[in-house]
């Protein structure tokens, strides 16, 4: 049969194993999941007695607007953000991919950092706009003076992941930030994603918002799904200058966020104690693992968010796939600078131990 061709095609997107497929598939009672970076604790109870509350009224539409939720973001992070300084999207992803959709046009620019978060080639190339590496240097970090050069008069967007994914680390510091944002020509907007912005310690992490509060052209991208622990959900929400953010908002679909997502979100950032417990309990996991990773003489990356990325002297494929059998997924990592690299999460305790005794028994069995 003979169909009208695409404008540009994209692979249909394939389900990973979900935990009941792992159980069935090797006879197993327990799964670990370290392969996605969720935290341990779960949502909070009171988001989910709303989100319960609410799915009797799923027979009429959800609010057209946000506002309700855009104003509590607003009073939780204070220094001087109003409702309008966010938008929301269904999902981080989303956050960043309305501002692709609103900036981008075919032929435009943007530059990523990579290693990092693959979602941002997917963005450029949907609204046809060409992609600039400038890769990290050798420890991660980015290559201010590259990325300045690398700037043409189509370049858009510069797109950060900081801290990065796969990662973990710092990507940009304070002063590295203030050198972008000083020397970016004003037709490039910084789009800085910092959905794990909660679980950072180092104070040489860039103060983002005091940008957007200056009106300068600078997007900060977060998510429910890490620090509040509902990436089920499927929400996100954007942090700019009133300006742009209405520019951007503007963009999104009518309805776009379901009553369960609205009612969620405020009841969890209602819950502020929770989601505090639930990034300590998630970094005192990964702070856990590191410490046994070292008594096993493993290097990993120095990591600010809830895993790490490990250097393994086996190949990475072999070692997830057998910790897969043993009930623990975690993701290998290929390509580059990545090559030899696994990437875990942390979990409950009980999940941490497991791994770390797979991994130990796995690789004293290939030495």
């Amino acid at each position: 049969m003979t169909v009208p061709q695409p404008y540009r095609r994209f692979p249909r997107l394939m389900s990973w194993l979900e935990d009941d497929d792992v159980k069935a598939k090797y006879g197993i009672d327990t799964v670990y999941r370290m392969h996605a970076n969720e935290t341990p604790l779960g949502p909070s109870p009171r988001a989910i007695a709303a989100m319960a509350a609410t799915a009797a009224d799923l027979g009429t539409y959800p609010p057209m607007g946000d506002e309700n939720v855009r104003a509590k973001l607003a009073e939780i992070w204070g220094q001087g953000l109003a409702a309008d300084n966010f938008y929301l999207g269904c999902s981080g992803y989303e956050a960043l991919e309305l501002v692709t959709r609103a900036y981008l046009t075919p032929g435009d620019n943007v530059i990523v950092c990579p290693p990092t978060f693959g979602i941002y080639y997917k963005c450029a190339a949907l609204e046809g706009a060409t992609v600039t590496d400038v890769p990290l240097k050798a420890d991660f970090t980015v290559d201010v003076d590259a990325v300045l050069a690398a700037v043409t008069e189509r370049t858009r967007l510069l797109i950060l992941c900081n801290p990065n994914n796969p990662t973990g680390n710092i990507a940009l510091d304070q002063a590295g930030m203030d050198r972008l944002v000083a020397e970016m020509p004003d037709h490039v907007i910084i789009l800085s994603d910092e959905v794990y912005y909660h679980f950072v310690e180092n104070e040489n992490y860039p103060n983002s918002v005091a940008y957007a509060l200056a009106g300068k052209p600078v997007i900060l991208i977060h998510s429910f799904s890490k620090s509040y622990c509902l990436p089920g959900l499927r929400l996100g929400y954007a942090i700019a200058p009133v300006e742009i953010a209405d520019y951007v908002a503007g963009v999104q679909r009518g309805f776009h966020l379901n009553k369960l997502a609205l009612v969620g979100a405020m009841a969890a950032l209602e819950d502020q104690e929770h989601m505090k417990r639930n990034v300590a309990a998630a970094k005192s996991g990964r702070k856990w693992i590191a410490k046994q990773l070292e008594e096993l003489g493993l290097d990993f990356v120095p990591s600010e968010t809830n895993y790490l990325m490990v250097k393994l002297p086996k190949d990475p494929a072999v070692v997830s796939a057998e910790l897969e059998r043993q009930g623990i997924l975690v993701r290998p990592q290929a390509g580059g600078p990545l090559d030899g690299y696994l990437r875990v999460s942390s979990t409950v305790p009980a999940g941490n131990e497991a791994f770390v005794s797979a991994l130990a028994r796995i690789l004293e069995d290939a030495s």
